[in-house]
């Protein structure tokens, strides 16, 4: 008999928690008890709900592995519980791929773009798991402002599931807060250069490391290109093709108002 994956049912509360904490507890040594995990206690509740899920692996009567997804809003989701039993783990059975697959699989039919997860530095196995599944490792600031920290993670992952042609730019929010009622989003650079700069998605970590370092109190505007009013060109800086818009930004393009956490 094959192992199986399927969502949680309920039932499978103890066994799981069987599964998890000694992973947890013995096998990568992190101080955590079930106390501190009240979504166990509580699977249904937690995930299956706003299109969040649970997934288990089970060989017989026993479950052997487990992913969760839970929705963050704005399209965007995090794995949670990603846990495979050591004498069930590799490539010959390969169920952590198959429940990888079964949660990505699951996003498009949830309008989920985005997956983020939390982790701990000596996880190397799945480090390289994760990276092996176009996952790239992001800045704790990079994080989305509703993911849900664990107090032991301290290495973060995202995938974007479905590439967007998104533009964004960074600003502090005490400039944004100028503009938010306004129908019309404007900079400085437009005045002295003819251009508002703004960066592609893979360039958002660049730009925040080199012009915003001492700097916390950010926000990222989500500009869609298709509703710009003014002309949008991508030109070279640094060796990089850079998105800049040649006139103020119309409020109606920019769709979403991301506040930058950080630690």
């Amino acid at each position: 008999m094959k192992p199986q994956i399927r969502p949680y049912e309920e039932g499978d509360q103890e066994k799981i928690i069987q599964l998890i904490l000694p992973i947890q507890q013995q096998e990568f040594g992190v101080s955590i008890t079930i106390a501190d995990q009240p979504d166990l206690q509580s699977v249904s509740t937690f995930y299956q709900h706003a299109h969040g899920n649970f997934w288990v692996a089970t060989h017989g009567d026993d479950i052997v592995g487990t992913i969760a997804l839970l929705n963050i809003g704005n399209g965007q989701g995090v794995i949670r519980k990603m846990f495979v039993r050591s004498d069930y783990r590799g490539a010959a059975l390969g169920i952590a791929q198959q429940l990888l697959d079964a949660l990505v699989n699951w996003c498009p039919t949830k309008q989920i773009d985005e997956i983020f997860l939390g982790t701990i530095d000596t996880m190397k196995a799945a480090h390289r798991f994760y990276e092996k599944n176009g996952f790239y490792s992001i800045e704790k600031e990079m994080l989305p402002a509703t993911f849900p920290l664990m107090r032991v993670d301290n290495r973060f992952y995202q995938r974007v599931l479905r590439p967007s042609t998104r533009i964004f730019h960074i600003t502090p929010s005490t400039h944004w807060k100028t503009f938010a009622d306004h129908s019309r989003y404007s900079t400085s650079s437009l005045a002295h250069e003819g251009f508002i700069h703004c960066s592609t998605h893979e360039q958002i970590a660049g730009t925040l490391h080199r012009f915003f370092t001492d700097q916390r109190d950010l926000v990222l505007l989500h500009i869609e290109p298709s509703l710009l009013q003014h002309a949008l060109k991508y030109e070279e800086s640094d060796g990089k093709l850079f998105p800049h818009v040649y006139g103020v930004i119309n409020r109606d393009a920019i769709v979403r108002v991301e506040v930058l956490r950080f630690q």
